[in-house]
């Protein structure tokens, strides 16, 4: 990924100039249990975070996925109820007032725009804590940069 340093030079440039953690900042994590491990995660393949050795072959690898960018807590009320909607579809149980495929299309329907609604709401937030600063105690989200 061509832009991989330019991002941790950023991150480094952002970290000494404000000494601050803000919304919207780059951030990768180190291990405290094993010093020759780094932590990523594969994003929306799995939502985990995993720790992999160093070896000869990852300390020329792009370390792309190892970055995470911090955003506030956003709502993800329509977003959540879709996904329930999908594994219940999947696992053949449906909701008893949406037995007719009208009526299944016309709940998705208003899921949907729901759902772009949550996002712009999200938008706006993150646009009005951008660069804030982040206090403890805060609940923020870490969005895979390489899987956004």
């Amino acid at each position: 990924y061509p832009n991989h340093g330019r991002k941790i030079r950023m991150i480094e440039n952002q970290l000494r100039r404000k000494n601050v953690l803000v919304y919207g900042s780059l951030i990768s994590f180190e291990s405290t249990v094993n010093d020759e491990s780094f932590i990523y995660s594969d994003g929306f393949i799995n939502n985990k975070l995993m720790m992999k050795p160093f070896d000869d072959a990852s300390r020329a690898r792009d370390f792309s996925k190892c970055i995470f960018r911090i955003l506030p807590a956003f709502i993800y009320q329509s977003q959540n109820k879709i996904v329930e909607s999908i594994r219940e579809a999947q696992d053949g149980s449906v909701d008893r007032r949406l037995e007719s495929r009208k009526q299944r299309r016309e709940y998705l329907n208003e899921l949907l725009d729901n759902l772009e609604y949550e996002a712009k709401g999200n938008h706006d937030i993150y646009q009005k804590t951008k660069n804030t600063p982040v206090y403890y105690g805060q609940v923020v989200i870490l969005e895979h940069v390489e899987s956004q």
